[in-house]
């Protein structure tokens, strides 16, 4: 099979690959019969539906492949590329901010988004089910053998219905050798036969569409997409001179990220304001983003403000979750403004935005401008959970663990906490930890236990390195060691404050001095390794 060829583009671009528009009316995007793909080893694990989002499946193969695709419409009248271009940029924002939350800092993104080629998949007829796509690499940190995980997003349209989908895989140490392209040639073959599959199994003769292409534009974007500026430059230029809002927003892109050009913030402000005023909704979100940041104009956060809400008054995603994200904390010159962050949270989260479904959740628990709704949190973060968003999944382990929204259930809090550990979450690994000791919605098994709370520990989380220490003093999972249970009861409270000093204490009446000298090496060796292979 041939190689995926792959292009490094600028994580701040959301690109845009033509002028196509498809109508979207009289189709029920739930109404579909998922294809099997047991030959990859992926089975099936939910489907749900929702009036808005459609139906979205989950496939998965043991802890380290996840496949899920949503079939949607929004509602919307017609989907055209600017709609496609904004599912695939909050996806991809989706995933950015992922990693800038707290829970996901033990993997760290490396390099930029690169843009997937679509030769293969147009050349099998399929480039309107896959319209374009990226994917992101992120590296474990603090590792000795760090874990490797790759995410894939595609997005197209059959003309009714937008097509997304999403993969995540871990890629373990001994098979990191092997370069992207391998894991990108498996997953355009998965991607293939999904769609062959979906296309035998559901009807779907009926949905046909009109595409209209502008010729020069098009040649434009496809020469950004092989990395050939300088022609994109010269078919998007004539057309921005005259006028057209995509070109505009295009030679932007070019000058704001300095490709094929010198980089150039000012000439990039000039073009991107010229779209913006036109309507266009890209070019407002990213005008929106250099005032924030000053890049080519002074920092002026009420003008960022401006253009965020007229992008997300057309539907941007991006915009939307933005706006929420400022009037909920009261940044860029606005004054905190939880009801206006509410409305617009909730605009993004009925698109499908996993962030702003995760920030609903946390408002609706907090009471922030409503009345406290544990039930109403449950529904937006199941839905965040549900798109892979780990802090999500972490809320719900706990919703379900205390019977918040919820009736108590043990065994779902197991089933989310798991989830969530899987992604490397150090809360949920702790919980889950506690939840394998007691045996609460799982057989009790002290070794499994041990080795959640270890993968925490290991992170640096203190209740984690706590109750590891409990587990040696007693020797439960493991065999009991006192020089092992004083060292992480020792690591655990650095500052001489908690529980951790204290059954330190207690354990070393049980000690020898050379015991207590030994436990203490430990310690500072190990703080010193950031807690990896202790």
């Amino acid at each position: 099979m041939k190689k995926l060829l792959i292009l490094l583009f600028s994580i701040s671009f959301l690109f845009l690959s033509g002028t196509n528009a498809w109508a979207a009316q009289g189709v029920d995007c739930r109404n579909i019969e998922p294809p099997n793909l047991s030959e990859y080893g992926l089975i099936k694990k939910t489907d749900y539906e929702e009036e808005r989002l459609g139906k979205s499946l989950m496939y998965q193969r043991g802890q380290s492949d996840v496949l899920t695709y949503y079939s949607y419409d929004n509602g919307y009248d017609f989907i055209d590329q600017e709609v496609l271009d904004y599912i695939l940029a909050g996806a991809f924002q989706d995933i950015v901010q992922r990693y800038d939350m707290t829970r996901e800092e033990n993997y760290e993104l490396q390099d930029d988004a690169q843009h997937l080629h679509m030769e293969n998949f147009n050349k099998l007829g399929m480039q309107k089910f896959i319209n374009q796509g990226l994917f992101m690499t992120s590296i474990e940190k603090n590792s000795s053998e760090p874990i490797k995980k790759m995410e894939v997003i595609t997005v197209g349209t059959d003309g009714y219905c937008i097509h997304k989908f999403r993969w995540t895989v871990f890629i373990y140490p001994e098979i990191q050798s092997l370069p992207n392209n391998k894991f990108l040639e498996y997953f355009e073959s998965l991607l293939i036969d999904f769609y062959r599959g979906f296309i035998a199994i559901n009807d779907i003769s009926s949905r046909t569409s009109n595409v209209v292409w502008s010729a020069d534009f098009q040649r434009g974007s496809e020469a950004a997409q092989r990395g050939d500026f300088a022609t994109a430059l010269r078919e998007w230029k004539p057309l921005a001179e005259q006028g057209d809002s995509k070109a505009q927003f295009g030679l932007g892109f070019l000058y704001r990220n300095g490709h094929g050009v010198i980089q150039d913030y000012k000439t990039a402000v000039k073009w991107y304001t010229l779209s913006a005023e036109q309507g266009y909704g890209s070019a407002q979100f990213n005008l929106g983003i250099m005032y924030a940041k000053g890049e080519g104009v002074p920092e002026d956060g009420k003008t960022a403000v401006k253009w965020y809400t007229l992008a997300a008054e057309q539907g941007f995603t991006n915009a939307q979750f933005t706006l929420g994200h400022i009037y909920r904390i009261g940044q860029q010159g606005v004054p905190q403004d939880y009801k206006t962050a509410l409305k617009w949270f909730t605009l993004a989260a009925e698109q499908g935005d996993s962030n702003a479904q995760f920030n609903l959740g946390q408002m609706y628990e907090k009471g922030e401008s409503i009345s406290q709704d544990y039930k109403t949190a449950v529904k937006w973060y199941t839905l965040a959970a549900e798109q892979g968003f780990t802090n999500a999944q972490f809320n719900l382990g706990v919703f379900y663990a205390n019977g918040l929204g919820v009736p108590q259930d043990y065994k779902t809090a197991v089933k989310w906490f798991t989830l969530a550990a899987e992604q490397g979450d150090a809360g949920a690994q702790t919980n889950l930890g506690g939840m394998y000791r007691t045996g609460e919605g799982v057989p009790q098994d002290y070794k499994t236990a041990v080795k959640w709370y270890t993968l925490a520990a290991e992170q640096g989380d203190d209740i984690a390195q706590v109750n590891l220490g409990v587990m040696y003093a007693i020797g439960i999972g493991v065999i009991q060691d006192s020089i092992y249970a004083y060292m992480w009861f020792h690591i655990s409270d650095p500052n001489e404050e908690g529980n951790g000093s204290q059954a330190r204490d207690r354990m070393a009446q049980e000690m020898t001095a050379a015991e207590i000298a030994t436990a203490q090496k430990l310690a500072r060796e190990c703080v010193a390794k950031n807690y990896k292979d202790c």
